[in-house]
């Protein structure tokens, strides 16, 4: 039997966490990425809400604090799902 890390040709796996905003998934996060590299599996996180910069009707916060950041953010996605007027357009997107 081939070691973990001599086996190159396995399927892609798509994994997504999702929470209310606000909700702490970084430790189901990293447990996650530590049994996935245990197969030999490189996690990269994408995080949907960082891919708001690049809608056009993108404001920069005008207060700064985690609470204001959050409410923002779930303004922004929502102006970006009304503008495309699809519920899931957010995880439509790609890096």
């Amino acid at each position: 039997m081939a070691a973990v890390s001599e086996i190159t040709d396995r399927p892609e796996l798509v994994v997504a966490l999702v929470g209310a905003a606000g909700t702490r998934l970084s430790d189901l996060s990293n447990e996650l990425k530590s049994e996935l590299a245990a197969f030999g599996y490189q996690a990269v996180d994408i995080h949907l809400s960082d891919l708001l910069v690049n809608f056009a009707g993108w404001t920069e916060p005008t207060i700064i604090g985690k609470g204001e950041r959050t409410r923002h953010l779930q303004y922004m996605g929502d102006a970006f799902r009304q503008r495309l007027e699809d519920g899931g357009a957010l995880g439509a997107c790609r890096r």
